[in-house]
C-alpha cells in the first residue's frame, strides 16, 4: 500500500452529506453539480457518503428583492435515521441547525462546509453573524475550501483553528464531464475570443465588459466576445451591445447544458468575469480547467486565489470598465501572455484542484 492511500481493511466512516434542494425561478431545483466533487473527496478518503436532500422552499419577495430559505426541522429524523457517524452540511443555513440536532439524537459529529468568506466583496456581519457564531461551538469540524474560508472561520466566528481543516472540497469536473454533448460552434470573426459564462443579471455585471468593449474598439484592437447564459437582463444587455455599435464583435448564445460547457472553452481564449459579488464563480475554475487565463473581479472569491494576478490572469475592480478594457488590451497586444496565463491555469488546476488533494487532506481529521 503506498503512502497516503486509505487502509483498505477499516470499515469506512458513514457520512450523512445534507444538502438543500430548492425551487428558484428560471433555473428549476437547484443542486449545483460541482458540489459532486466534495462526495468524491470522501468517498477517496474512506467513507460511505449518503446524499440526503433536506426538504426546503425557497421564498422570494420580488417586491422587496429579498429572498428567504426554509428549512423543514423534519430534516432532523430524515438524517438520524441515516445512521451517520458526521453529518456533513453544506454551507450555513437553517439546515444546520437541524443537522446539529439530528447529531445529537444520533450521536453523530457535525461538520459544515464553508465556500468561500461571507459573500465575496460583502463583510460577514449583522444577523448571519450573530447566527453563525451562535451556532459555532456545536460544529466538530469546519471545512474551508479556501484560504479566506479558513481566516473568516477563526477571525470573525471565534473557532479554534485546530477545528478548520483546509482543503480545496470545491473543484472543477474533469474536462470529458463537460464535453459529455458536442455542439456546433461558429467560427469566430476574430480572435482573441473572451468568454462570459453565466446568469444574466444585475450581480455578473455584464455593463462592465460591455463598455470595456466598447473602449477598446476605437483603438482598432482585433477580438471578439462570446455571451453565454440567460437571465432577466439577457435582452437589455443585447441592447446595449448594439447601442454601443459593437454587433460585429459581440456574439450571445442561449443557456448550454452543463456537459457541452466544454467546447466553449475549447474554442475561446480568455475567460472573463465582471461580478460584483460572487462566493466563488465555478465557471471561473472550470475555464481554468480548460488552461483558459482569466480575467477576473476582485469581488470574485477566485481572486486571489486561484486567479493570481500576473499569473494565472489579471484581476480588476468590476466597477472602473477602463480597468477592465486595460487587462483585455494587454493580452490582445501580447497573445504569448494567453498562452502563458493559461499554461499556469491548467497546471494549477491538474496539481491542486482535484479530489485526490482535498482526501489526502481529510484523511487525519476522519482518523485515516
Amino acid at each position: 500500500m503506498s503512502e497516503g492511500e486509505p487502509r483498505r481493511d477499516r470499515q469506512p466512516i458513514r457520512v450523512t452529506v445534507a444538502h438543500v434542494r430548492y425551487a428558484q425561478r428560471d433555473l428549476g431545483v437547484a443542486y449545483p453539480p460541482h458540489y459532486r466533487s466534495i462526495l468524491d473527496a470522501l468517498e477517496l478518503a474512506g467513507c460511505a457518503v449518503t446524499s440526503v436532500a433536506v426538504p426546503s422552499r425557497m421564498f422570494v419577495f420580488r417586491g422587496l428583492g429579498k429572498s428567504l430559505l426554509y428549512v423543514s426541522p423534519r430534516a432532523v429524523s430524515i438524517l438520524a435515521r441515516s445512521r451517520p457517524e458526521i453529518i456533513l452540511a453544506l454551507e450555513y443555513n437553517l439546515g444546520l441547525l437541524w443537522a446539529v440536532l439530528a447529531a445529537k439524537r444520533a450521536r453523530a459529529r457535525v461538520w459544515v462546509f464553508q465556500e468561500n468568506a461571507g459573500y465575496a466583496g460583502y463583510p460577514l456581519g449583522g444577523l448571519r453573524k450573530v447566527l453563525r457564531r451562535w451556532l459555532a461551538p456545536f460544529i466538530d469540524r469546519f471545512l474551508a475550501n479556501t484560504t479566506a474560508a479558513a481566516d473568516e472561520i477563526v477571525g470573525t466566528l471565534g473557532a479554534a483553528s485546530d477545528r478548520v481543516l483546509q482543503a480545496p472540497l470545491l473543484v472543477p469536473p474533469a474536462r470529458e464531464v463537460l464535453l459529455a454533448r458536442p455542439i456546433d460552434l461558429p467560427d469566430p470573426p476574430m480572435r482573441p475570443v473572451f468568454l462570459f459564462v453565466g446568469r444574466l443579471d444585475a450581480r455578473k455585471n455584464l455593463n462592465a465588459l460591455l463598455e470595456a468593449s466598447f473602449l477598446l474598439a476605437p483603438q482598432r484592437l482585433e477580438f471578439c466576445l462570446w455571451i453565454v447564459g440567460d437571465g432577466p437582463l439577457r435582452e437589455r444587455y443585447a441592447r446595449t451591445a448594439r447601442e454601443l455599435g459593437l454587433e460585429n464583435r459581440i456574439r450571445f448564445f442561449p443557456w448550454v447544458p452543463h456537459e457541452s460547457l466544454g467546447f466553449l472553452y475549447e474554442s475561446s481564449d480568455v475567460f472573463v468575469m465582471p461580478s460584483l459579488r460572487d462566493y466563488r464563480s465555478v465557471s471561473v475554475l472550470e475555464a481554468m480547467r480548460f488552461g483558459k487565463p482569466v480575467l477576473d473581479s476582485r469581488l470574485d472569491g477566485n481572486a486571489g486565489d486561484p486567479v493570481r494576478d500576473g499569473i494565472s490572469g489579471f484581476l480588476f475592480d468590476p466597477r472602473r470598465p477602463a480597468e477592465l478594457a486595460r487587462c483585455m488590451a494587454s493580452l490582445i497586444r501580447e497573445p504569448r501572455l494567453i498562452k502563458e496565463m493559461g499554461q499556469r491555469a491548467e497546471d494549477m488546476m491538474r496539481r491542486e484542484y482535484v479530489p485526490e488533494v482535498a482526501a489526502k487532506r481529510l484523511r487525519p481529521a476522519l482518523g485515516r
